[in-house]
């Protein structure tokens, strides 16, 4: 997928999105071609080094632990995400790491080992000890054999267990061990090269605080051209891969929120191309005009053809956004790409979204705007992990998604950055606190309404709303009430703002309640 750039404005960059029918930069297949994970595979599948990964429900005996590998030395651990997070090396545990750690999200735990004197492959356990900052240590094993020679360079050539992201909440200790049954037991206090990190002195791996998802509204376009309406697909099955996608690529959590058709019927550039110009102009005024939360992000999804070839012959244009360097300048959080079926519009999001999150072009078949990138031809620098397969991503071959080759990937430095985005907003647009509420029991079962209690910290709504007339300042009105209701469904509690008189409420859909 090739991109290009345009100018850019007084408050913010206009990126410009091309796709070539060309072969790319850094991959020697087409670019109109779905994405191939196959293709970004550097090493086995999990199944070829890991089996019977466990949480085990009780500790194992303290003995067992102790029965390290005597012919194996560990040389090197590094955590993965979606990018490869070093933290132990040739016997010492590494400065602490820059690389940003998201918390309830799988931590894939990767172990280089270097054979000694008389090592024989077999199947040893890989055992891993999550030590939390507060409660008992959890024990992860893993039945692996070691190969003869392994890369610290290559996690193709290492072994692995993943940590569930029910175990990665916050910040955690890790004792990394390699246990034989047939060994003798050594001390928890002898140091071992089988083993990094006791269960008193762990590896400590610093782990982000939770941070809210990131509120994207994705707006279908209606583009009427020549009598025809041409629509994009908003599917479930394509709405669920824009979601897989993003939370694979970015460090952060996402809310999609399917906003109503926007007819628009502008012509074409001169060059054939969508012109995502005016579309992005009128984005803009379209958040002001909803009063959507400032840190929200607006994205038109664009299909203005029966198909993607249809469309894109050979150079077409493919997305546009602002690119929003200044955190504060939430009117510009918005733009627009592809909106056909399948991947490549889902990574036509990805790029675009990271423009309207402050990130330059990376290089890779487009110039480098952002010259602190810190690898040469905006290649990755370091492996990267495909949670969705589970598939190793070679830095060799993918380029980051803020440039223009394929296939791509986030690298360390774009990860990081999109991470420190998140939390600018977080710092400028804290969550409001909970407005008090009163609360109102309605029993269907004997007709009745009664008014509860106050609450002034009230918890998450309900995920149900109910219409209520009200009447205070005001006037009369219509609201729709948050409701949480019973099993059975004949009684619910609503939530109705502390102003209101809750004795004077009505329910139109239930007019035969009374009061009690």
């Amino acid at each position: 997928m090739r991109r290009t750039h345009v100018g850019t404005t007084l408050l913010a960059l206009l990126a410009l999105l091309t796709l070539l029918a060309l072969a790319t930069a850094c991959d020697d297949t087409s670019s109109n071609r779905p994405r191939d994970d196959a293709a970004i595979d550097g090493g086995p599948d999990a199944a070829d080094v890991i089996g019977d990964a466990d949480a085990d429900a009780e500790l194992p005996d303290p003995e067992e632990r102790l029965k390290l590998a005597g012919d194996l030395a560990i040389t090197k651990i590094s955590l993965f995400q979606s990018v490869e997070i070093p933290i132990w090396r040739d016997g010492d545990a590494l400065a602490p790491s820059a690389i940003v750690i998201v918390p309830d999200r799988t931590l894939r735990v990767v172990v280089w080992a270097a054979p000694q004197n008389g090592y024989s492959a077999r199947p040893l356990t890989l055992m891993v000890s999550v030590i939390p900052a507060a409660g008992d240590p959890v024990d992860l094993q893993a039945t692996v054999t070691f190969p003869a020679a392994s890369d610290p360079a290559n996690p193709a050539t290492a072994v692995f267990l993943e940590l569930p992201a029910s175990l990665v909440p916050a910040n955690l200790g890790l004792s990394v061990r390699i246990l034989d049954e047939a060994a003798a037991q050594t001390p928890e206090t002898q140091p071992h090269p089988a083993r990094a990190g006791t269960l008193t002195a762990p590896l400590a791996v610093a782990v982000e605080p939770a941070q809210e998802p990131v509120r994207l509204i994705l707006i279908p376009i209606r583009y009427q051209d020549g009598g025809q309406d041409f629509l994009p697909d908003t599917s479930p099955a394509q709405l669920a891969l824009y979601e897989t996608l993003l939370e694979a690529t970015y460090p952060g959590g996402f809310e999609l929120v399917l906003h109503a058709e926007l007819a628009w019927d502008d012509p074409f550039t001169w060059t054939g191309n969508f012109d995502f110009g005016d579309l992005n102009g009128a984005l803009v005024d379209l958040k002001a005009s909803e009063g959507e939360a400032p840190e929200s992000y607006y994205y038109a999804l664009v299909a203005p053809a029966d198909t993607f070839s249809d469309y894109c012959g050979g150079s077409c244009t493919t997305g546009q956004s602002y690119e929003v360097s200044n955190p504060g300048s939430a009117d510009y959080r918005v733009g627009g790409g592809m909106g056909f079926s399948g991947e490549n519009s889902a990574w036509t999001l990805v790029h675009e979204l990271g423009h309207m999150f402050g990130r330059s072009h990376t290089g890779c078949d487009v110039s480098r705007d952002d010259d602190d990138y810190p690898y040469s031809g905006g290649m990755l620098g370091s492996w990267g992990l495909d949670p969705r397969s589970g598939a190793w991503i070679d830095p060799a071959d993918c380029a980051d998604f803020m440039g223009y080759c394929d296939p791509t990937w986030v690298s360390d430095y774009t990860w990081n950055g999109l991470y420190d985005r998140i939390v600018e907003l977080a710092q400028l647009y804290p969550p409001a606190a909970p407005s008090p509420v009163r609360l109102l029991h309605v029993n269907l079962a004997d007709g009745t309404l009664r008014v509860g209690a106050l609450l002034t910290a009230p918890r998450a709504p309900g995920d149900r709303t109910v219409r209520v007339l009200v009447s205070d300042a005001k006037g009369p009105r219509e609201i729709d009430a948050p409701a949480v209701f019973q099993s059975g469904g004949t009684a619910f509690t609503l939530a109705l703002p502390a102003g209101i008189d809750a004795r004077s409420t009505q329910l139109p859909d239930f007019p035969h309640l009374t009061r009690r």
